[in-house]
Order: C-alpha cells, then structure tokens, then sequence
C-alpha cells in the first residue's frame, strides 16, 4: 500500500513511514511531506515572480530591451543552479530542515526588495539572489527522504517534487490577480503597483520558513547529528575491497543471512563495538568472528569523486517519476531496481525529445496540434527535468527562431536520452568484484 490517509506504518528500526499520507498534515510523517511540498511551492512561486509582470510592465518602467530581459532569465536560472551546487553539501553537514529555512529566508529578503529596482543593472543583482529560492527542492526532497522508507520514497519525492513544481505556474496568475487588485482596489499606479506586488511572495517565504522550523523535526528518531546509520558485519567483505570509506550495506546475492547482520547504532559508535540495545543471538554468535565495518565520514575527495561519477551524474537533474519508477522497480528482483529506473528515466528524456522534434518541425498552425504537442513536451520534461535544461533553453532562444529552439532542444533530449542508456547503473568494477566473492559463513564455508 503506497498511500494512507490516517498515520501511516512506521519502519521499526528507523521509524520512517511505510505509506504516504498524502492528505495529513497533523502526523509527524504527513507534516513534513505537506511543509516540504507546499515550501517548495512557494520558493519556485517566489523564483518566478517576475516573468508575468516582466514582458510589459515592468519593461515600460524600466525602459528595458529584450535582451536585457533574456539576461535577466538567465542569470537568475544560473543563480538556482549554483545554490543548488552549495545546498548539498550543506544539508549533508546541517541537515535538510535548516537548508530550507535557511533558503526560504534568504530569498525572502530580495524578493521583497525587488521594489526598489531602478534600472537593468539593479534588476539583475535582484534576480540572482532571488534565484536562491531556485534550490529549495534540494533540502526539500532530501527531507522527504529521511522520512519515508525505500518502498514508498519514490512516490512521496514524486509527489512531493511534482505539486512543488506547481508554483512555476501558479505565479503567473497569482502576481497579475496581486497587480490587477492593487490597481482596482487601491488605486495605485501600474508602476507602484508591480513593485508592491512582491511583498505577497516575500512573505509566503518568510511564514513557511517559520512553520518548517518550529513545526517538524529533522528526522522521524530526532535532530540530524543523532540519526541513525547503518552498519554492516560480514565476514566475507573486507575494507579494503572499498573505495576510501565506503562500505557497501547490501547482503551479497550469494551470502546467507548469517553472513550480514544490519543494526543501526550512534555515529559515534567504534570499530568492533556494539549498539547499547544490541542483543545477543544466534546470528549475532555467527557472525562474531567477522570484522565490523562502521560507516566513517568520507573526505573532500571521496565526495567530489562521487558527486562527479556517471550514476550520480545520471540521477541529477531526474527528481520527478518516482511514482512510475517505485512501481515498475518493486516488480523485479532487488538486483534490477537501478536497471528499470535508469530506463525509465532515459525513456522520459526521450519522450521529451521527440515531442520538441515534432513541435518545432511541424511548425502547425493549428492551435489544437501546438497545444497537444507542448502539453507533451510539458509532462516529460517536468518528469525529467533539472535547472541547466533551462539555461541552455534560455542560451539558445537568443540565437534561434521558436520553432529552431525547440527541435535544438528536442535534439538533444533525444540524444541525451539515448546516450544515458549506456551508462551502468552499477559501477563495472564493484560489479565484478561482487560475482569474484565468496562468502565464507557457517552455512556456506
């Protein structure tokens, strides 16, 4: 059962949830995945505040060309990007609830300040620290996952990312109703009111970055410092067959359960010792002669080689079809998860390319066609999607035609798409390395 809608069953060792209750904020688990997605919302609303009112009247009082407009986009897309670079490592160290409040607060502050904006040069220092808000899906998904247990952390992500997602487009009918409103009601003039109108999404940030601090925790057993980690005893898996301070948690394909032995014990714990709770027994006894390998902090160097390896790579900027994924994944053996959603999410990139081909090639005049094909292109993207795909989008429309942009565009979704396919989900080497074991255990000398 993916879903719930009273508490939901609880993991009973780390206390994550084992179902979404999508519709209730008052449980501790349901709380955080309505503060993360509604968070979110509101950042992306506050990042893309200005577009609506940017074409036409913020342009007239500004004065500004269109090409100070476009650098204006880009910068404030290159801004979310690189937040989002700094947002990791930072909810690595801090965990993801302070991220996001830290996150939510700082792009509160420009957001309000985009008032005071004089002229195109003022207008691009705004848009890049408003651009911050471009990051808060980093804490935001990564808080959703600390919550939820692996059978349902596709779905609550999905969820979560994809009605997050929402406040791109509910911002370009909620700051033209704030315009429209301050103008009819208020009577103020289109130039005061358009500056007027950023105090609405500055404090959305500022009262949902308050909620998210007071009203939820790091994690469901406590604050992140204190979360539990794994560890694993196996007698058949030294150190060494490791990179740096990786250990591996998953039982070998060949191994029995005598021979890998899971607890969960404080960061603190030592080479070789043993959680307070720990309880002797039989698969403990068996495994007693084996060495304990302990989960240690991993160094610059362990984290820019990951960060920069092919899978990690791959997994970027794919932060949506967690539904889909959960579902086929949970159909085949453990040792196929990766394969099936790495496909699947190389079929939405492809998808999204060839609707972008048939868009920008077919060049139709008929609305219905050009609705159906960007409503296409629309699904797959934001299946698929990640802030340089907006960059690039932005790069390109300023040397191109529309209809150029987006079979370019198509082009190298299909491309890329196709390409992914060649990248393993698994490392070759640790691959190998797993089928050259063999496992000496009581059961399987």
């Amino acid at each position: 059962m993916l879903f719930c809608l009273r508490s939901p069953p609880l993991h009973p060792t780390t206390g994550k949830a084992l179902a979404l209750p999508i519709c209730n904020p008052i449980d501790k688990h349901g709380r955080v995945f309505f503060l993360a997605w509604t968070s979110f919302m509101f950042s992306f609303l506050a990042w893309y505040a200005m577009p609506p009112l940017l074409n036409r009247t913020i342009q007239i009082d500004l004065d500004l060309t269109r090409t100070e407009i476009l650098i204006s986009n880009i910068i404030a897309l290159v801004a979310g990007l690189l937040t989002r670079l700094v947002a990791g490592p930072l909810c690595d160290k801090f965990g993801p609830r302070y991220v996001l409040v830290g996150i939510l607060w700082s792009a509160a502050i420009p957001t309000g300040l985009a008032g005071t904006v004089a002229g195109p040069a003022g207008l691009y220092v705004i848009r890049f620290f408003i651009g911050l808000a471009g990051a808060a899906f980093v804490p935001a998904n990564l808080w959703v996952v600390s919550f939820y247990d692996q059978k349902v952390v596709g779905t609550a992500t999905a969820f979560a990312a994809g009605w997050g997602d929402a406040g791109v487009g509910i911002t370009f009918f909620v700051m033209p109703s704030v315009f429209d409103s301050l103008m009819s009601r208020h009577n103020l003039a289109a130039t005061v009111a358009w500056r007027v109108s950023f105090i609405v999404p500055c404090l959305c940030l500022l009262t949902f970055g308050a909620l998210v601090l007071t009203l939820s925790d790091d994690t469901p057993t406590g604050s992140w410092s204190t979360r539990p980690r794994p560890v694993v005893m196996a007698a058949s898996r030294p150190a060494s067959l490791y990179p740096s301070s990786l250990v591996d948690v998953r039982p070998s394909r060949k191994s029995s359960s005598a021979s890998t032995i899971f607890a969960y014990i404080a960061p603190t714990a030592k080479l070789g010792s043993k959680p307070d709770n720990f309880t002797e027994g039989p698969t403990s006894r068996a495994a007693s002669v084996a060495p304990t390998l302990v989960e240690t902090a991993p160094s610059f160097g362990d984290n820019l080689r990951d960060a920069m390896c092919p899978q990690t790579l791959l997994l970027a900027g794919l932060y949506f079809c967690g539904l889909i994924s959960d579902l086929l994944a949970n159909r085949v053996d453990d040792d196929r998860r990766m394969h099936v959603k790495k496909y699947w999410a190389c079929s939405l990139c492809v998808m999204q390319g060839a609707f972008c081909l048939w868009v920008g090639l077919l060049d139709s005049s008929s609305a219905t066609t050009l609705l159906g094909g960007v409503a296409g292109i629309a699904i797959f993207m934001q299946a698929a999607n990640g802030a340089i795909c907006g960059i690039v989008f932005c790069t390109i429309s300023r040397f191109s035609s529309h209809n150029e942009t987006v079979w370019i565009v198509g082009a190298v979704s299909l491309a890329a798409g196709a390409l992914l396919v060649l990248i393993p989900p698994v490392p070759v080497q640790q691959r190998e390395q797993e089928e050259k074991e063999t496992p000496s255990s009581p059961d399987n000398p």
